[in-house]
């Protein structure tokens, strides 16, 4: 082992017990896939700071919580936008 390299075994004793890395990350292919967005967009997104990432291992991961919190962001725009779209027919 080279000296500084951190190692699962290391990262893991940072983890409450019973749990793993997937508890509190996703990776890239997911988000993609969760929030219908291309490779693209994440990476605009990482780029501008929009959404928080960790390079684990050489590999990037996303905190599930900041994707379910803009995923409920994106929902209430939407619906905002809908009740709107829909009093401004009714008039």
């Amino acid at each position: 082992m080279k000296a500084g390299k951190l190692t699962a075994s290391m990262f893991s004793l940072c983890l409450p017990p019973g749990s793993s890395l997937s508890d509190f990350f996703i990776d890239g292919s997911q988000v993609v896939q969760e929030m219908y967005i291309t490779k693209r967009t994440l990476l605009n997104w990482r780029s501008t700071g929009k959404i928080s990432y960790c390079d684990i291992f050489g590999k990037i991961y996303y905190f599930k919580q900041e994707i379910a919190k803009m995923l409920l962001e994106g929902r209430k725009r939407s619906i905002k936008k809908t009740v709107k779209k829909h009093t401004a027919i009714k008039k």
